[in-house]
């Protein structure tokens, strides 16, 4: 599968990118579908900030710099997919102590 073709793919599954339906006589910038459910990554977010060891030190980090909670949260969000789609491209499977063997840099 093409990495593009993944990419379209994740983001529809997350909400993130509204689906397109043809339909006749429809105006192309129309958009029509299930709304986006935030509730399908926002819960996940809020799970991964407790015990995900790579999400969690990234929330720290934003916590220090005083971002408020739900831009954190929606941080955390974007991280995840990022993880995903990383996991999916590579065919590997998730290592969370990937970052002890690489220095982070502010």
């Amino acid at each position: 599968m093409e990495s593009a073709n993944l990419c379209c793919l994740l983001g529809s599954h997350a909400a993130h990118l509204p689906e397109r339906h043809q339909r006749q006589n429809a105006h192309p910038d129309e958009k029509d579908g299930q709304p986006p459910h935030p509730q399908s990554t926002v819960f996940p977010a809020m799970s991964a900030m407790r015990f995900n060891p790579i999400c969690k030190a990234f929330a720290e980090r934003l916590k220090d710099k005083g971002k408020p909670s739900i831009v954190i949260i929606g941080a955390i969000m974007t991280k995840l997919l990022h993880l995903i789609y990383g996991v999916l491209k590579s065919q590997k499977t998730f290592n969370p102590d990937i970052l002890k063997k690489a220095p982070i840099t502010p």
